[in-house]
């Protein structure tokens, strides 16, 4: 009998409502960016601002790169030689022109200011007694971590992640976790990370799991993926194993969090 706490979102159409009712997330019909992107229109106008550039990641691992490189370069044609070398033939040409083109100056330059405290401001507090809130949580803690161990460990595509701007996490909303916020936003994107100029909707994970209690958990396989590779790996029992023999040793035996960090 497969386990309710482990949602896979290719499977969605085969469970019942209730098990799909544990994360808010839409899949039968497919991602709809385009109803996302006009709810997130809406809200920008509700806001009194101009619509903001949109742009979407696959991963809460791709949005946090996509806006690093964004603002690695302070001016339109060192953005475009990143992409594009130099004098590389005709068709390399042909895109740095298009780039050219199409490409907004302003944004290169600026983002703007970040909104996240407009917009919860405007939806209210988050939903703390949600069903799904604990794992949405735990994701966001464990991106925002610098931290890796034997029990939590982040991947990109096989690759180390480890995130080191935490005014970046700082800025990012779940949308999902604001009864207030516009269903259809919270249904197809798992954090946004608007400013007054740009706005990133990063895609649900294909799946999460969970252990009973609601907590981000899985034992020797991803606790949550995303379609491009990411995953996080939490096993919450090692965890918890772990921190209770730490509490059992004496005083003088503990190490502090500095002094691990040094040891490692």
């Amino acid at each position: 009998m497969p386990d309710p706490s482990c949602i896979n979102m290719d499977a969605l159409m085969d469970l019942t409502d209730k098990q799909t009712g544990q994360f808010p997330w839409e899949t039968r019909l497919g991602h709809d960016h385009a109803a996302a992107e006009d709810d997130v229109r809406a809200l920008y106008e509700l806001l009194r601002l101009a619509p903001p550039r949109l742009a979407w990641a696959n991963s809460p691992a791709a949005m946090w790169g996509a806006v690093q490189i964004l603002k690695g370069y302070a001016h339109k044609h060192e953005f475009i030689d990143s992409l594009v070398p130099r004098n590389s033939g005709i068709e390399a040409e042909a895109k740095r022109s298009v780039l050219q083109a199409i490409l907004d100056t302003d944004v290169l330059t600026s983002t703007g200011a970040a909104l996240k405290g407009m917009i919860t401001q405007r939806w209210g507090r988050y939903d703390s007694d949600a069903p799904y809130s604990r794992a949405i949580v735990d994701i966001n803690r464990m991106i925002a971590s610098q931290e890796e161990s034997g029990y939590i460990r982040k991947a990109a595509a096989g690759n180390s992640f480890v995130s080191r701007n935490a005014r970046f996490h700082e800025n990012v909303i779940s949308p999902a976790l604001y009864p207030e916020c516009p269903r259809r936003i919270a249904r197809h994107t798992f954090s946004l990370l608007p400013y007054a100029r740009a706005c990133w909707l990063c895609m649900p994970p294909e799946y999460v799991r969970t252990d009973a209690e609601g907590y981000l958990h899985c034992s020797g396989a991803p606790a949550a993926r995303w379609s491009d590779g990411f995953e996080l790996w939490r096993n919450r029992e090692e965890e918890l194993r772990l921190e209770a023999e730490h509490n059992a040793l004496p005083e003088g035996q503990k190490m502090l969090p500095e002094a691990t960090d040094a040891a490692e």
